[in-house]
């Protein structure tokens, strides 16, 4: 080949380069010894260009023209896709090349295509030469991390989730019949059973079995062994009375915020009554009959309700059976109603620009570690609320506020809150990497979209914190109705902001002190003055 056909050559493929980030921004010496090696490769459709069989990849190949199907080989899924196209000017297999290991995925030609491809060597000299595609490799490679821990964290949290949800009734999460003693049975016999069954906690109950009191294990150092109480005492005399009792249809949610709200590890479920049953009868069949969607502000409910209304859209068998339970309470499942999050019904119902009309001050200046949190965004083809890598919903109501949502890495990720009470240490361990991280980024407060997850930062945050020490330090919590709220003109006290247990003083005066009108609003009362 001549000189002159090839700098023809070199300089179309740095035309085309220059087209497609990193390239774009590549300094001028590595982006001409790319050009310089790089080899176009035809591939016909339906061929293999690389897969795990093939080793260790010789070849670094970029898009030049059609289209490239990556997909996941075997059982593991490493990110969030098990299928990806990729079109020209992207680029593989980044993550493979620059550890000299098989390839994760199978890279097949959907179409008649081309690749620049330029040798595993070359590929990492290009990286020592320019800071630029360095960088941009490092990050592909931190982002598969990051999507890889992401999916084993999502995975977990899903299988637990499926055994034992928080939205599950208490009736349905007790396993045996309860274990009770009279007032009069003497403390010694209460002990020794309580020992006998390896239990907790013992529940009293009067004559009806209306249980009137609980002497649980932590009740024995100070109240028994301290104190020199005599056991052959009643137990009455030591129980605690009027225990917290929560009815049987009540959740496990519900469960886990009053054992928070008034600090105790014990509940006790009571089933419902012939009038509460009534009235939840008569309320779903209203709402039923009426046609009524039903809104979510819980993530997890959501994600809940949304599967269950999948599977009985899919399983028409599971469906009769189910119409068959309804029947004997004189309700009909039709399908027609809708699940709707609050914040779809914001955003599309109401429109962010009817929002912004109605915006009495907005919050500049105040940023922001916003949780999407992983059980609206995954899986799509059941939540049906926005896109799984790049949400926007969330992001244009805090944008509205004039608030700042800064991107930090968890964003997207499990807080731990459907962990709570199954795996209490990774459940507190993810939140604890979210905290970090929102810290890292620089936020002055996180905040949830969920008040499932608001709980978890909230109240767990606060509970880890009391359990570390004096001095430690805590991430305020704001959730996005509270802010959204300020901007409209509500007071903080009917907001409750005060209530959230990692807000102080100061950050309710830092927060309303950055509340001010709207930049549209100041004009108007400018020209107005001024006329």
């Amino acid at each position: 080949m001549s000189n002159d056909a090839a700098t023809l050559l070199v300089g179309a493929s740095t035309d085309f380069l220059r087209n497609f980030s990193p390239f774009n921004r590549m300094e001028a010496e590595a982006l001409g010894f790319l050009a310089e090696r790089a080899v176009l490769a035809f591939h016909a459709r339906g061929s293999e260009i690389l897969t795990p069989e093939s080793g260790v990849p010789t070849h670094f190949h970029i898009v030049q023209r059609g289209k490239i199907q990556a997909r996941q080989a075997g059982q593991a899924t490493v990110t969030e896709y098990t299928s990806l196209t990729l079109g020209p000017g992207e680029c593989f297999p980044i993550g493979a090349i620059s550890a000299r290991r098989p390839s994760t995925n199978a890279y097949v030609a959907v179409e008649d295509s081309f690749c620049f491809q330029i040798s595993a060597d070359d590929f990492l000299h290009l990286m020592q030469i320019s800071p630029v595609f360095h960088l941009f490799c490092t990050q592909y490679i931190a982002s598969l991390l990051s999507q890889s821990r992401q999916q084993l964290q999502s995975s977990f949290a899903q299988r637990a989730a499926e055994q034992q949800t928080m939205t599950t009734a208490l009736g349905k999460l007790i396993k045996q019949d309860p274990v009770f003693v009279t007032p009069d049975t003497p403390t010694r016999s209460a002990l020794e059973r309580m020992s006998e069954l390896h239990l907790g906690c013992m529940v009293v109950v009067d004559a009806e079995r209306h249980p009137v009191g609980i002497l649980t294990q932590s009740d024995l150092l100070p109240r028994v062994i301290l104190a020199g109480f005599d056991l052959a005492r009643p137990i009455g005399e030591l129980m605690t009375a009027n225990p917290h009792q929560l009815p049987a249809s009540a959740s496990a949610y519900d469960a886990a915020l009053e054992m928070a709200t008034h600090g105790v590890r014990h509940l006790l479920t009571a089933p419902r009554s012939p009038t509460t049953t009534g009235k939840v009868e008569r309320f779903h069949k209203t709402a039923l009959d009426a046609g009524l969607d039903i809104l979510v502000i819980c993530n997890c409910c959501f994600a809940s309700l949304q599967k269950a209304k999948n599977v009985l859209e899919k399983d028409s068998v599971l469906k009769d059976e189910f119409n068959t339970l309804l029947a004997k309470e004189g309700l009909t499942y039709h399908g027609a109603t809708r699940i709707r999050h609050y914040l779809t019904v914001l955003h599309e119902d109401v429109g962010i620009t009817a929002i912004r009309n109605k915006l009495v001050n907005t919050c500049k200046g105040l940023k922001l570690s916003v949780i999407h949190g992983c059980h609206i965004l995954r899986p799509r083809e059941i939540t049906q609320f926005d896109d799984s890598f790049v949400p926007r919903i969330t992001e244009d109501l805090v944008e509205v506020t004039g608030a700042t949502s800064i991107d930090w890495r968890g964003r997207m990720e499990c807080c731990g809150a459907a962990l709570a009470g199954l795996n209490d240490e990774l459940s507190r361990r993810l939140l604890q990497e979210k905290i970090t991280g929102a810290r890292e980024a620089g936020a002055d407060y996180i905040t949830p979209i969920c008040s499932y997850c608001h709980l978890q930062f909230d109240t767990t945050q606060t509970n880890m914190a009391a359990e570390a020490g004096p001095g430690a330090d805590l991430l305020p919590v704001l959730l996005y109705p509270q802010l959204l709220g300020l901007c409209l003109g509500i007071n903080e006290r009917r907001l409750g902001i005060a209530s959230n247990r990692t807000i102080k003083v100061g950050d309710i005066d830092h927060i309303t002190s950055l509340l001010a009108p709207p930049v549209e609003e100041k004009k108007k009362k400018v020209r107005q003055q001024a006329a």
